[in-house]
């Protein structure tokens, strides 16, 4: 008798994302990777609000309805796809759609919810707790203490699957010394770089302070922001007042980081909160040398002392480690190495990405 072994495939989930915006921002750079990874034909985004440099660019989008009496709406909305598109998984990465994402797990047997938690909130809702869906992925050490700590999430409810970015390329310097006229910038400066968004918890107000307070002894210093949001304006202003608008540059949010961060000697960023910052792992997998704030998350991508610095909110002591690393090429080269190598052995998309999948099987 012939016996034919038939091999079984595995059957792939139909993922419903529930994202609260999608722009340039780190969040949403993480949603787009997941739909990359899990396939565009089955990783379907709604979201209530949608960038214009990224309409050309999403796949399988669809909008929700925003305000305070879209609930009935969006609910009717979402059942309706789910059932036209088999889906088999619904999940979230925004705090505004817990509980519509929660109901929608309630009453359709068939739909799994899992929750994205992706930074440290400063204020935890009373029912938090209770719709976060059947599985959280944390994307840091520092979002998982916080979800046991403060949520009350039981650890084995818990994914922990730290961010990645995708390795940017290397841009050669000698080779493309348009940049620098382009940033507007002088070839041959020192230049250091942060990419956030304009928005206070990401400290851009102690950056330019530091900034000031060194940049007159060293008018070969340069800082590129590169960002969006509600602060833009003020911070123009402080930038004016402090009279430093020679040597500060701001980028528009579609700048290409790639170019951005080839000129780049330094990255910095003094943000009070985060989860796992994407700029700081774009910079590691590029080989550049971090000053960061001393907070958790940060404090997972960099080893003080080793590819970079973490410091404290204090004037001095961020103005210190700007001036040091300006004037120390060894000590730039050596920390440059150091963040690649740690972006290569912790932080790699490959390891990445079976996580993903797994997740989301």
């Amino acid at each position: 008798m012939r016996v034919i072994f038939i091999e079984k495939k595995q059957i792939m989930s139909n993922i419903l994302f529930i994202t609260n915006s999608l722009n340039k921002g780190g969040a949403s750079k993480r949603v787009l990777l997941m739909q990359k990874i899990i396939g565009l034909d089955r990783f379907h985004i709604f979201s209530t609000i949608l960038s214009k440099e990224l309409k050309d660019r999403v796949v399988n989008h669809n909008y929700l309805k925003l305000g305070l009496f879209s609930f009935i709406s969006n609910l009717k909305k979402l059942s309706h796809f789910i059932n036209e598109n088999d889906i088999d998984i619904i999940a979230t990465n925004s705090r505004k759609y817990y509980f519509l994402c929660y109901l929608i797990g309630f009453l359709k047997s068939q739909v799994t919810y899992k929750s994205i938690v992706q930074i440290v909130y400063r204020n935890v809702f009373p029912f938090q707790k209770k719709v976060q869906g059947s599985e959280i992925l944390s994307v840091s050490d520092a979002v998982s203490n916080y979800l046991i700590n403060d949520v009350g999430i039981t650890k084995n409810k818990i994914s922990l699957i730290k961010n990645t970015v995708v390795p940017i390329k290397n841009v050669n310097k000698t080779g493309h010394n348009d940049i620098y006229s382009k940033i507007g910038v002088s070839k041959g400066s020192i230049v250091f770089t942060c990419i956030a968004r304009y928005d206070p918890v990401k400290g851009h107000d102690l950056l330019l302070d530091c900034f000031a307070n060194v940049v007159d002894e060293n008018k070969n210093l340069y800082l590129v922001l590169m960002g969006y949001g509600e602060l833009k304006v003020d911070l123009i202003k402080k930038i004016k007042c402090l009279n430093i608008q020679d040597n500060v540059v701001m980028l528009p949010s579609d700048f290409s980081i790639n170019e951005v961060l080839s000129i780049t000697d330094i990255s910095i960023l003094l943000s009070k909160r985060e989860g796992l910052s994407t700029f700081i792992l774009e910079s590691m997998s590029l080989g550049l040398p971090i000053i960061a704030s001393n907070i958790p998350g940060n404090d997972e991508l960099v080893n003080n002392n080793e590819n970079g610095y973490l410091v404290d909110f204090n004037i001095d002591e961020v103005s210190n480690k700007i001036i040091l690393l300006s004037n120390k090429q060894y000590l730039r080269d050596n920390m440059g190495e150091a963040s690649k190598l740690r972006y290569n052995e912790e932080f790699s998309f490959e390891t990445y990405q079976n996580k993903i999948k797994k997740f989301f099987k």
